[in-house]
């Protein structure tokens, strides 16, 4: 798949409009979802034998009768008049571009998640936000349009805030802050396995200090009941200060059908979680201590034993005596740095007590974002930040 799309409009209006042809030529009309999940978006899906570049003026639709042209031209206008008009900002965001720039806009592909596909998308007036498609969303409207309330009204300096959403039956679209820095699985793995640059100590710290202020801030909300769900490495990021912040605040409870298929595999999820597939805050602090795992460990959150086998890096760290940790689990890039093993070993404690197999066992994240305060304070000079 090309990582740059130069007709995004082509991209997200494709599947609409296929399956207004579909309609038009067969008997029973199928669903977008039908469409193989595996399509490329840049040739199978694009790649349709009619021009809707000038759908008035396309010889294709000479072919069909005259009523059947002009039902499917009204159908395409009622599309793209709704699509234009359709973008929803957030209160306090102010409406700096409409849906029909961000269709227009160059969109570099970054990667498939749990919910959907994400892009960088650039847009003519200089502004770039990253675009969230979500997949497999059977949410009324209504529904849909109260959740991106709920997260809209999440504001916090270490959260990724929701900037603007669009709703439609085959399209819902969320718009957030682009941060140029990528995500933490980014600086810390890279996509081919490398580290794209070096995180020294202070960085990481900060990191998780940034993220665990998100996460409590985002426990206090809706009557302090509010859960993310979804808190991996590739969903925090860095601010300009190099603080984490936490993005995809709530969508795991949107999209419940998604998060239970990556649950077994991807390593951050609860022990409870797998099992009775509910989320909950303390599994959120679970997640956490696996975010902890990897910012000392520089590994994944699964680790590979060969054969096709994988392990969760909470059980390998586990599975190492205390006497050990420093030659066995911290990163090897980080023992360079003198004089911070045992702030090393305090995050390290943290994070075992975030991701204990019992529930109540795990610690507020209130408390641990306390924790954390008190061990990067002396790295700030003036104290907490």
């Amino acid at each position: 798949m090309s990582n740059v799309y130069d007709h995004w409009e082509r991209l997200v209006g494709a599947v609409i409009r296929r399956e207004e042809l579909w309609r038009m030529f067969h008997d029973q009309s199928p669903s977008v979802s039908s469409i193989p999940s595996d399509c490329s978006l840049d040739s199978e899906v694009l790649d349709v034998p009619f021009d809707f570049s000038s759908p008035r003026s396309s010889s294709s639709y000479q072919q069909l009768p005259p009523s059947a042209v002009e039902n499917l031209q009204k159908k395409e206008k009622s599309a793209e008049e709704e699509e234009v008009s359709g973008l929803v900002f957030v209160q306090g965001f102010s409406p700096v571009f409409d849906l029909d720039d961000l269709l227009r806009s160059t969109a570099q592909f970054l990667g498939e998640g749990t919910f959907g596909s994400a892009y960088n998308a650039a847009m003519d007036n200089g502004i770039t936000v990253v675009l969230k498609r979500l997949n497999a969303v059977n949410i009324s409207e209504k529904k849909f349009r109260r959740q991106m309330e709920v997260i809209g009204n999440v504001r916090h300096e270490n959260v990724c805030a929701l900037k603007a959403y669009y709703f439609s039956k085959d399209e819902k679209l969320l718009v957030y802050d682009h941060y140029s820095n990528g995500s933490v699985s980014a600086l810390l793995h890279g996509n081919i396995g490398k580290k794209q640059i070096s995180l020294d100590w202070k960085s990481r710290l900060r990191i998780a200090v940034g993220a665990a202020r998100g996460i409590a801030y985002i426990h206090t909300q809706v009557g302090q009941n509010l859960v993310h769900g979804n808190i991996k490495a590739s969903n925090i990021f860095l601010n300009a200060y190099g603080y984490g912040c936490v993005s995809e605040v709530g969508l795991a409870t949107l999209v419940s059908s998604a998060w239970t298929r990556h649950s077994q595999s991807s390593g951050y999820y609860a022990p409870e979680v797998t099992e009775s597939k509910k989320l909950s805050q303390a599994s959120d602090i679970y997640s956490f201590g696996v975010l902890l795992l990897e910012l000392l460990t520089g590994k994944p959150s699964m680790l590979s034993e060969g054969n096709d086998k994988a392990i969760q890096l909470v059980s390998w760290v586990a599975s190492i005596a205390p006497a050990d940790w420093t030659a066995e689990v911290f990163d090897i890039e980080l023992l360079m740095y003198q004089n911070i093993e045992k702030e090393m070993v305090k995050v390290l404690q943290i994070a075992l007590i975030c991701v204990e197999s019992v529930p109540e066992h795990r610690p507020k994240m209130s408390e641990v974002s306390r924790r954390l305060d008190d061990i990067i304070a002396p790295h700030e000079g003036r104290g907490v930040v």
